[in-house]
């Protein structure tokens, strides 16, 4: 039996030495159970003879699978007293590594519980029960999108030693995770149905709920820099809600260019969906982001059978809209105001209020809750506030507006992952508004991670509320 002191040296060599041929004989294939083993090797030859051997150290997330917005518990136990480990998530999407970590001190009975303890440090710290998920990030300009919301996440759990410094991140792994699991977050429950739309001239997928229909139904839409993005459509299915994601841009036959869009198309489209028989056609909402959100609240002023609008981060305003068309070349708008800084572009500016008009949004009695961020780089929040201020008296009861101040303009369900700033220099063109100089610029949109994560935790509670009670 090695003595304390011998032992200890033994455990610090074994895990500060990449070139180790102890290392590199278990690294490759050892599952997590026998590398829980050999750490418990290791902890116990540690130890004085005459003491008792500790726990074997154990990793709890539950549950393993769930919803995408369904928190998780994450617990440590089995660690030597106010032992320091560090926790690491990482998850694949289109072939694009994203990572998170944080350090965490055990108690006195060498316990880690994520929902009660605070991390010292990492990509997040404090008190964050679903940090790892919120704070997961990839080399700049990357956005987090899930691609096919039919496969889960599979979100790499792992507890590593603190003998090295520097984090588990971006590639920079400090040799043989300890304790490893696997997590699967969806965005679609089981049950949920997913059909391709490819009818006339409409473009998209719409998700179906579990159950007998007709279903409360809702049009989901995001920017212009995407052709398509199904997570939040899904995500409304698996709680009920017949969802429509439609796209408007960049998909066979649909406008490759902003100046393309006609204001007809989201009318002839919720006309079509009101008359799906799995949609209670009394019972339809709009739920938009960004330039989608501007498209919403044009949709809901101009057809009376929309009962519901969630507004993300758009634009109540005519600004890019004349004669049935989007018009980035409209004398509303102030592209010289857009600017550069070390980040990237930001729009933000070259949308000024005066002159612009309010869309009366409300003039069909529908109910309205509004979303804006206080650090949006990407369009001017202003609008929103003089949205309230126009609107009659007679309206105001339906609408509801949440101000996030710190969050930045992509604001989804909970957490996802803060995107600051995006790689679209393939999109930008398409916008009509932009420079040519800037085009191979990261897009600013704004936020701290914090601040955005809070954003979007309590964004997604009110959304669903506002749904539940006026569809």
């Amino acid at each position: 039996m090695l003595g304390t002191t011998a032992s200890r040296s033994f455990y610090h060599t074994l895990f500060h030495h990449g070139r180790n041929p102890l290392i590199k004989t278990i690294k490759p294939d050892k599952s997590p159970c026998e590398v829980s083993d050999l750490w418990s090797h290791l902890r116990y030859i540690s130890q004085d003879a005459s003491k008792p051997s500790e726990s074997l150290p154990k990793l709890s997330v539950t549950p393993s699978s769930g919803l995408v917005d369904e928190k998780v518990h994450i617990r440590v136990s089995g660690l030597r007293p106010y032992e320091t480990v560090k926790l690491s998530a990482e998850l694949v999407e289109n072939k694009v590594v994203f990572q998170s970590y944080a350090m965490y001190i055990a108690d006195r009975n060498g316990q880690i519980d994520l929902f009660k303890d605070a991390a010292e440090s990492g990509t997040y710290a404090g008190v964050e029960p679903m940090g790892l998920f919120w704070s997961i990030s990839a080399p700049k300009g990357h956005r987090l999108i899930k691609r096919d919301v039919a496969i889960p996440w599979k979100v790499k759990i792992r507890v590593f030693p603190s003998l090295e410094d520097g984090p588990a991140y971006l590639g920079d792994t400090p040799g043989t995770s300890l304790l490893e699991t696997q997590v699967y977050r969806s965005y679609m429950k089981t049950g949920v149905r997913r059909i391709s739309v490819k009818e006339g001239p409409f473009r998209g997928s719409i998700f179906i709920p579990e159950g007998d229909g007709p279903f409360p139904a809702v049009i989901d839409m995001f920017g212009g820099l995407v052709s398509l993005v199904e997570t939040r459509a899904a995500l409304l299915a698996s709680h009920g809600y017949a969802t429509f994601a439609l796209s408007y841009m960049m998909i066979d036959h649909l406008p490759k260019h902003f100046a393309g869009i006609k204001l007809q198309y989201f009318l002839d489209a919720f006309d079509w969906y009101s008359r799906q028989p799995y949609v209670a056609s009394d019972r339809m909402g709009l739920v938009a982001l960004c330039l989608g959100g501007s498209l919403a609240v044009w949709t809901a002023a101009h057809e009376p059978r929309v009962k519901a609008v969630v507004n993300i981060n758009g634009m109540p305003n005519e600004g890019m809209m004349t004669n049935g068309k989007i018009d980035p070349n409209s004398n509303r708008l102030r592209p010289d105001l857009i600017y550069v800084t070390e980040e990237g572009v930001v729009m933000r500016d070259c949308f000024p209020v005066e002159g612009n008009k309010i869309i009366p949004t409300w003039q069909h009695g529908a109910k309205i809750l509004i979303l804006t961020a206080g650090d949006d780089l990407m369009v001017n929040q202003e609008f929103n506030f003089k949205f309230m201020e126009v609107c009659p008296d007679t309206y105001k009861r339906n609408i509801e507006h949440v101000h996030f101040p710190g969050a930045g303009h992509f604001i989804e369900p909970p957490y996802t992952p803060h995107c600051r700033a995006v790689d679209s220099k393939d999109r930008i063109p398409s916008m009509g508004l932009i420079a040519e100089k800037f085009w191979d610029k990261l897009m600013m949109f704004g936020g701290e991670p914090v601040q955005h994560a809070k954003a979007q935790e309590v964004g997604w509670i009110k959304c669903l509320d506002f749904l539940k009670k006026s569809l």
